[in-house]
């Protein structure tokens, strides 16, 4: 494990793969833009994403949350054959 955090993967086992996005809401606020719009020009599932968490109850709210919260919007999660219930 020790190797893995040094980032010596030689003997790492892979087990799957992570497909996603990551929404740098931080760095899209403070150039003066909105996540929300940039999502949705980009893509409807982002936009829904960020939409979520923005909502009243969102953990990005305004008014209660924090929306400078960057965000990794996972897309795609595929484990190798024998890990699926690990």
């Amino acid at each position: 494990m020790g190797s893995i955090y040094e980032a010596d993967y030689g003997d790492a086992v892979k087990i799957g793969e992570l497909f996603g996005c990551l929404i740098l809401c931080r760095q899209i606020i403070d150039e003066n833009e909105d996540p929300l719009i940039i999502c949705d020009d980009i893509d409807g599932d982002l936009e829904y994403t960020i939409s979520a968490l923005s909502d009243h109850d969102g953990p990005q709210n305004p008014e209660e949350g924090d929306p400078y919260q960057d965000v990794y919007y996972i897309h795609d999660f595929k484990m190798k054959e024998g890990y699926e219930s690990w």
